[in-house]
């Protein structure tokens, strides 16, 4: 087992994918991670945050205390330098893509409660690691974060997304990382 640990340190950035999920099991990688749901280049990497709520119980003198974990929140990050305006579904809820209305032209309507979009999509960050092995986060939920468009001389124009996770199945998993092992050579354990 401790041939396994695979203690090291994680360089480098990734790629995000997304699609769309529903309830049941999530797909094989082969099925995620293509080209058509690539969300685009990463700048400055990504970020899993996992938050749990612990709240004290005790009684009036101090003696008898005990913790529990009551609630639990899961989100992921990243900052989009390269980006299309097909998955603005996948940075704001209320979006709607219009290709038809105007020859040529997509258009991307954001905004007014009524066309909110349940749509729930898994999230699939892929960190590349040949000497360690690669590590995949997944995180099924809804852009949650909203974002910011800039356009400026000096800087490029980044689409920030951020996905509050949510149950991928019923177990209340809300985050999956999935770290493929190095192989171990098994040559040099036999020798000794």
């Amino acid at each position: 087992m401790a041939d396994n640990k695979n203690i090291h340190i994680p360089l480098g950035s990734g790629q995000l994918y997304a699609v769309a999920f529903t309830a049941g099991k999530i797909p094989e990688d082969s099925a995620i991670e293509t080209a058509e749901n690539l969300m685009g280049g990463i700048e400055k990497g990504a970020e899993c945050d996992y938050k749990p709520t612990i709240k004290e119980f005790k009684d009036d003198l101090g003696i008898y205390v005990r913790d529990a974990v009551t609630a639990e929140e899961a989100t992921l990050k990243a900052s989009m330098i390269a980006w299309s305006s097909f998955d603005f579904k996948k940075f704001a809820p209320t979006a709607r893509i219009d290709e038809t209305t105007k020859p040529g032209h997509r258009v991307v309507k954001i905004g007014g409660l009524g066309n909110v979009d349940n749509t729930l999509y898994l999230f699939r960050f892929v960190h590349k690691d040949a000497q360690y092995g690669d590590v995949r986060l997944t995180v099924v939920g809804t852009p949650s974060g909203g974002f910011k468009l800039g356009f400026k001389a000096s800087d490029s124009g980044n689409m920030d997304i951020e996905v509050k996770a949510q149950p991928s199945d019923g177990e209340g998993t809300l985050i999956i990382y999935d770290e493929t092992l190095p192989v171990v050579s098994t040559t040099a354990s036999e020798g000794a």
